[in-house]
């Protein structure tokens, strides 16, 4: 009889054992129900919608230097003067009037602009092949090379850039028999992507 009242107390005891433990269990359940995805739990707002953070990355663009041409210069040259016994003989330039402009620079510009106002070209002599230039009235435009310029960049912090020309058969600077093509005003622009990044006035020099 003994016997089977303590069987009887150990299924007792286990069965309380397994009515605790489910009781446990379904709290657990209850505590922290199954979501779905794109939903976080939390005691005040169960199974809600998480909110999507955005990763950002912040770049910082490189600091653009300062456009500047340490050099800008333009040359000319002086008309023929001949000494004889009836006196002193000027002789106008004429197809030789020619006069040339440099540049050095430390940014790129896809484009340059040398107009010297009141006077018109016949030719054109860009030093880099890859430059193509064209004249119209006083302003010869020549269309630069990114690649020719980047190899200056790299090397040495800036390019250089000869751009020679011929003035026309009549205009002032081939037939004056003065100062031939000194002392003229030429205006040095440089673009890129249509926006003036550079200009300079000078003076042609003749040595």
């Amino acid at each position: 009889m003994r016997s089977r009242l303590a069987v009887a107390v150990v299924l007792l005891a286990a069965l309380g054992g397994c009515v605790v433990a489910n009781a446990a269990l379904t709290s657990a359940a209850k505590a922290a129900p199954t979501c779905k995805k794109g939903q976080v739990s939390t005691k005040a707002k169960p199974c809600a919608k998480a909110k999507v953070v955005t990763a950002t990355t912040t770049t910082t663009a490189a600091k653009k230097v300062k456009p500047n041409c340490p050099i800008v210069s333009a040359t000319g040259v002086l008309g023929v003067t001949t000494i004889g016994t009836e006196g002193t003989t000027a002789t106008a330039l004429g197809d030789k009037a020619t006069a040339g402009a440099m540049v050095d620079c430390n940014f790129l510009a896809d484009t340059l602009e040398i107009q010297v106002p009141g006077h018109t070209f016949s030719v054109v002599y860009p030093t880099l092949k890859t430059d193509k230039c064209t004249q119209a009235a006083d302003t010869i435009t020549c269309k630069l090379n990114a690649a020719e310029e980047n190899e200056g960049l790299t090397a040495v912090g800036n390019w250089s850039d000869t751009i020679n020309w011929v003035f026309a058969p009549t205009d002032t600077a081939a037939t004056n028999t003065v100062s031939g093509t000194c002392d003229m005003t030429v205006v040095i622009t440089l673009l890129e992507a249509g926006v003036t990044e550079y200009t300079k006035s000078t003076s042609t020099v003749c040595g």
